[in-house]
């Protein structure tokens, strides 16, 4: 069954929201995130370590973790100039891929 939040559902309020959202992205869903804004943020190049891809995400959450829902965060992360939120995104998703990196080695 998919772990995907219902529309207007509460987003959780704890530090463990980063990890629910990495779980999430893993699986395809991005309840954050509008498809354009995935893509446009990967139109450069731009390279990043994880130490600077964890900070910068950790800032943003604590931007949006007043909100209670996924709609409202999404909404405050539209308020982000364009290039917070490409970083942002792209940083994300440096957390995905190193952590699902990280889960196929326990695998083996």
């Amino acid at each position: 069954m998919s772990q995907v939040p219902a529309q207007g559902a509460a987003a959780p309020q704890s530090k463990d929201e980063l990890t629910q959202l990495i779980q999430l992205a893993a699986t395809g869903h991005h309840p954050l995130f509008h498809r354009e804004w995935i893509h446009e943020s990967f139109s450069s190049g731009t390279r990043l370590s994880f130490a600077r891809a964890t900070r910068i995400v950790e800032e943003g959450l604590k931007r949006l973790e007043r909100h209670s829902s996924w709609e409202r965060k999404q909404t405050a992360l539209a308020a982000f100039s364009e290039s917070e939120r490409k970083v942002f995104i792209q940083s994300f998703f440096k957390m995905v891929e190193y952590k699902t990196l990280d889960q196929l080695k326990e695998l083996h």
